[in-house]
């Protein structure tokens, strides 16, 4: 998931940032756009995640960005955007990050129609998956020194976030969806809005393969990307006990008071 903030008054977001999930209301199917910089994806009906690809760009995989040996500055979420291009970390269209009076914000560089993948999540590379406390440890391990593991920490529980596998058109999860747990990375940065213009989408093939940011509606150039956390569930009784056992908070509905 993202940045912190507050809640939003009218058009404005006031919240935190996250990144963190994607829709896995399939859409049946991805069509080529006219505009050939563009590729759509179509969703009609709740269904498994299946989808053919309209352009070939879409495909492209961004590159496993995150080892052991890379040097990132963990809590310095902006510099940390600049380590790689856009394009390695999967994005689709051109977006930047700015400072905002609510943290950090994902802004469109360019007009993005509704339907469009914006980014391709990739689980493994610049998207992963956490299924346990242990697995979240292992991740603040990675690092050489307590600062970088305490640093690691607090990226993990501001980026943390959940995906619902199964879910309407709005991004919301239908009865008896399952859920992946997880985060992007680097983080997308998107603010919360009851009013989000971005969805996510499961992968063809499930969450094993990764997961697209999709335009719910069409984007003007300039205008903030916005994400509604309360799409993202609850967190689970596993994920509790890691907030209560390191005394973090947690980017859920139910672990917070600025996403109601």
């Amino acid at each position: 998931h993202t940045m912190r903030s507050s809640i939003i008054l009218g058009h404005r977001v006031l919240a935190l940032h996250l990144s963190l999930i994607s829709t896995s209301r399939v859409a049946p199917f991805l069509l080529r756009s006219h505009q050939p910089k563009f590729a759509k994806w179509h969703s009609s009906g709740t269904s498994s995640s299946q989808a053919v690809v309209g352009h070939g760009d879409v495909e492209e995989e961004p590159l496993k960005i995150f080892s052991q040996d890379d040097r990132i500055a963990w809590d310095d979420r902006a510099s940390m955007q600049d380590k790689w291009s856009n394009k390695e970390k999967g994005w689709k269209m051109n977006v930047e990050w700015k400072h905002t009076e609510y943290g950090i914000g994902l802004f469109a560089k360019e007009d993005i129609p509704k339907d469009t993948i914006i980014r391709v999540g990739r689980t493994g590379h610049n998207l992963k998956q956490f299924r346990s406390q242990d697995e979240i440890l292992a991740f603040c391990e990675e690092g050489d020194s307590d600062e970088e593991y305490q640093a690691r920490l607090r990226y993990a529980k501001d980026y943390i976030w959940g995906q619902p596998i199964s879910t309407d058109k709005y991004g919301f999860a239908v009865e008896a969806s399952q859920w992946f747990y997880g985060m992007w990375l680097p983080g997308n940065g998107l603010n919360h809005s009851p009013i989000p213009n971005t969805v996510y989408h499961v992968r063809p093939g499930g969450t094993d393969v990764g997961i697209y940011l999709v335009a719910l509606i069409d984007i003007q150039n300039g205008d903030e990307l916005v994400d509604d956390y309360r799409r993202h569930g609850s967190a689970p009784e596993w994920l509790k006990q890691f907030a209560n056992r390191f005394n973090v908070t947690l980017n859920f509905a139910d672990c917070n008071e600025f996403v109601g």
